[in-house]
């Protein structure tokens, strides 16, 4: 019996191939999948995604492609050094445009005559540039160029540039800033939290046809730390533990199946602890011991070091000693001193009144409390939409439920994102009333994640205040989009950052 028989699955729930069907959708990947709407949508030019390698770039664009492929003409390219002429033959080849003959201008005025054909026909054109961070100079520089393709009306071309986080600094250079300056959204996917990795082996597991949970929660600690929540690796050590397992014919995965599995996928236990090291012994003299440090598969190298003789075992302590004084005399100086000001917390907005302070939040200086207490106190006077809600919108994390907070605060559910949460207020008989999203992570709410969700909840992204006011250093926004919901922003100071916006149905 092998293990996929053993554990009752269909497949294998850690394959290492990008399948939409797989598709975890977390806070961050939600995120780009509404930037990839907005960007599209509104026609702004450029979109920038990044993110640390195995965080799930190249399948949320698979998802979004399977989602959008009748809707947009798509060229997706995956192999992106290419010379200028060479991107755009490649271009025109996804798009099934016949290679002209003739140089550059040719293969452009085919490119254009196409976009306008497309644009007639009402389907919107996409570039797709995967690891974009290898794209040459000149190549992005032609991207540009490609941009201005423009009616009188409106642009022709959206282009999407997804690569790993140095592709951020890149572009940052000099001789890049005209292109940086035409980025209009930017999105980033971060490792998972220990929360988004638990839910992420039990949703694979599920979707692999086994509805009980294998892993138990001390394994997924464990899969959590040692991974650092990036998917891919994940992946990978979830899949050899759940090996080690079947090995032994334990029906449970365990923290130890975990360990056992990690020594053949990152450092072995006997690895020299000096080995760190490794290069100052090298310095010095050292000889290098022929013993494997990573173990999978091709991936062993000889690494760790052992010193030659006690004179260069000395020298060794000397320096690391006069590393930690060092260290020790910069931290002194670096400690950081009282401020005479704190820094203003995040606003508080439409808490449960039963127990405000439970939220990571929360800002007793707001004491509006028509504002504090606006879901309770609106008339339902219209129909939301087209009937009653009672399903949570695809922008808020399901996830990230945070349980106890409902039981303190009945009628309420909080779901705590890793920069954003989300506070949901419902009808004894399930109808949403209306949702909080407020900054936990200091750098406010995104403006266009504002724009997605009243989009999502409203049909409509246009939001203009009615009335406006300062309070307790924040300037407050009321205003309503059509007739059907209420809307409150709150922003730093005289219009600064969104800390807090809240969605009422009337």
């Amino acid at each position: 019996m092998d293990y996929l028989k053993f554990y009752n699955l269909d497949e294998d729930p850690f394959r290492f191939t990008p399948d939409p069907d797989f598709f975890y959708r977390s806070e961050g990947h939600n995120e780009v999948l509404l930037s990839l709407d907005y960007l599209i949508d509104r026609k702004e030019g450029f979109l920038l995604i990044t993110g640390e390698p195995g965080t799930g770039k190249t399948i949320t664009l698979k998802v979004f492609i399977e989602k959008c492929k009748d809707e947009y003409e798509i060229a997706l390219i995956i192999t992106p050094r290419l010379s200028p002429e060479e991107f755009l033959l490649a271009v025109l080849d996804d798009l099934n445009v016949p290679k002209p003959t003739g140089g550059k201008n040719e293969i452009i005025k085919a490119f254009r005559e196409f976009l306008l054909s497309s644009a007639a026909d009402g389907k919107k054109t996409v570039i797709m540039v995967d690891e974009a961070q290898q794209l040459p100079d000149e190549t992005l520089e032609e991207l540009r160029l490609l941009s201005n393709l423009e009616t009188e009306k409106e642009k022709l071309l959206q282009i999407i540039l997804i690569g790993q986080t140095e592709l951020k600094a890149r572009l940052r250079q000099n001789h890049l800033r005209q292109l940086d300056q035409r980025i209009t959204v930017r999105a980033e996917l971060h490792p998972f939290t220990l929360l988004e990795t638990s839910e992420y082996i039990s949703f694979r597991l599920n979707k692999a046809g086994k509805g009980m949970t294998i892993f138990d929660e001390q394994a997924k600690q464990a899969i959590h730390g040692l991974t650092n929540g990036i998917p891919r690796t994940i992946n990978l050590l979830a899949s050899r533990a759940l090996m080690s397992a079947f090995i032994e014919e334990s029906r449970t995965v365990g923290e130890r199946h975990v360990r056992q599995a990690a020594t053949h996928v990152f450092y072995s236990p006997g690895r020299d602890p000096l080995a760190i090291f490794s290069p100052i012994l090298r310095f010095l003299g050292g000889t290098v011991e022929n013993k494997p440090v990573i173990v999978d598969k091709n991936l062993s190298t000889p690494r760790p070091v052992r010193p030659a003789s006690p004179l260069r075992t000395i020298g060794f302590a000397v320096i690391v000693v006069g590393a930690v004084v060092v260290g020790g005399m910069y931290l002194f100086a670096s400690k950081p001193r009282p401020a005479a000001i704190s820094a203003k917390p995040a606003p508080q907005v439409l808490a449960a009144t039963t127990s405000p302070a439970t939220s990571s939040v929360s800002d007793p200086r707001l004491g509006d409390k028509a504002v504090i207490t606006a879901i309770d106190n609106k008339k339902k006077s219209a129909v939301p939409l087209s009937g009653p809600i009672t399903a949570l919108p695809d922008f808020i994390p399901r996830a990230a439920l945070d349980r106890s907070y409902g039981k303190k605060n009945p009628g309420w559910e909080l779901y705590r994102g890793k920069v954003t949460e989300f506070r949901v207020k419902r009808e004894n008989n399930g109808v949403i009333k209306g949702i909080q999203v407020l900054d936990r992570g200091g750098a406010g709410v995104n403006e266009v994640f504002m724009q997605r969700a009243l989009q999502q909840v409203a049909g409509a992204i246009v939001f203009k205040a009615d009335s406006t006011e300062q309070k307790d250093g924040y300037k407050i926004e009321r205003g309503k989009v059509g007739n059907k919901l209420q809307v409150v922003c709150y922003r730093d100071g005289a219009g600064g950052k969104l800390r807090a916006f809240v969605i009422t149905w009337l």
